[in-house]
């Protein structure tokens, strides 16, 4: 009962932090989640989405930055992941600049996904005219069943679109995998995670190490 409290209160408190602090606490929070019940969990990870979202750590400013710097003539495909609301699903949406057309690879087939999409597509094509003169907002949009499918229940589909987006960077327009790999993938995925995330946070504790020694000796003087 305490540490539910203390949960509720900690989301509470964090909504009222500032942008960079949000960002300074993430590591903290996702340390030891894999500790706690799976209630827990969800709400650390919730509060951990609101420090990265529109943070210095993850931001649209950033992510339409580092599309200006490569012309869209050089580049092959545009990947943009999308979330249907309500549902928890994940999908992805490619511009593919090369065929001239849009296609979602969707792993949970749903015709209703298709109008999440055409807003997707309509958000992404109006950028892409406006700040690239690219005119892709009338080309056609290519949604069907026929892409690798996830078992119906299961919570496979960001490992779907992680897998969409390499295979088709790989092997251009060809999915081959099956959705019985996604175990494996989802072993090969998590280790990749953790294997990048070891420095990062190594380095963030670091620099929370040399500021406090700063502080004291400032403190000393």
């Amino acid at each position: 009962m305490v540490r539910n409290f203390c949960i509720v209160y900690i989301e509470m408190s964090f909504d009222r932090l500032s942008s960079e602090d949000k960002a300074n606490m993430v590591f903290d929070l996702l340390i030891t989640v894999s500790k706690l019940p799976t209630q827990h969990q969800d709400i650390i990870l919730r509060i951990v989405c609101k420090g990265l979202y529109r943070s210095k750590l993850v931001s649209n400013k950033t992510f339409l930055n580092a599309m200006d710097n490569k012309p869209l003539r050089q580049v092959q495909f545009v990947f943009l992941p999308c979330h249907i609301p309500n549902s928890g699903h994940w999908l992805l949406l490619v511009c593919d600049i090369e065929m001239q057309k849009w296609i979602a690879y969707d792993s949970l087939y749903d015709p209703r996904h298709r109008e999440v999409v055409k807003e997707q597509r309509t958000l992404l094509a109006e950028y892409l005219y406006e700040d690239h003169g690219f005119g892709g907002k009338h080309w056609s949009l290519d949604y069907s069943r026929r892409y690798p499918q996830q078992e119906p229940g299961t919570l496979d589909c960001g490992v779907f679109v992680i897998k969409f987006i390499e295979t088709i960077i790989r092997i251009p327009r060809k999915t081959s995998f099956r959705k019985a790999d996604m175990r494996l993938f989802r072993a090969q995925t998590a280790y990749e995670i953790l294997c990048r995330c070891q420095k990062p946070v190594e380095m963030h504790y670091a620099i929370k190490k040399k500021d406090e020694m700063e502080r004291v000796a400032k403190a000393n003087r």
